[in-house]
């Protein structure tokens, strides 16, 4: 009789991350099945690996990551992983540092492939101009 081996699917995901933070599409490719959802708050959903590649090339035009971002909470549930994280990024347009709350829910196949994709962002700040008055903003409220 074999024992299963329990698969660290948090630094899995790690893995995952730091691979598309750097640009590594042939190792990052490998964590997902063929048609893995990927959906972006309530924006459109993509199919498949490269679908996230495209988000994530678009995201890191804007705003250059700064890796790892900080996790707040990571619970490793059967199947399902859920990352509540500071995402941290540089943006582009003027150097300025921006951090931002995220959480992301990862779905797993049998086979510890990403199958589902949910990220649950407020990149707010990275639209913001400090030249434009923040009436009202997280930072309205400390």
């Amino acid at each position: 009789m074999t024992t299963a081996v329990k698969i660290d699917k948090i630094a899995l995901v790690m893995d995952m991350e730091q691979a598309g933070g750097e640009f590594n599409w042939d190792y990052f490719k490998t964590f997902f099945t063929d048609d893995v959802l990927f959906k972006v708050g309530s924006s459109q959903e993509g199919r498949g690996w490269q679908a996230i590649a495209n988000y994530l090339k678009w995201l890191y035009s804007i705003a250059e990551p700064q890796l790892p971002f900080t996790f707040r909470g990571t619970w490793d549930l059967p199947g399902v992983v859920i990352i509540q994280m500071e995402a941290k990024y540089v943006r582009r347009s003027d150097r300025k540092p921006v951090t931002f709350p995220c959480t992301d829910i990862l779905k797993f196949d049998d086979n510890n492939k990403v199958r589902e994709w949910r990220v649950y962002p407020d990149q707010s700040e990275l639209w913001i101009d400090e030249k434009i008055p923040k009436k009202h903003s997280p930072r309205t409220y400390r």
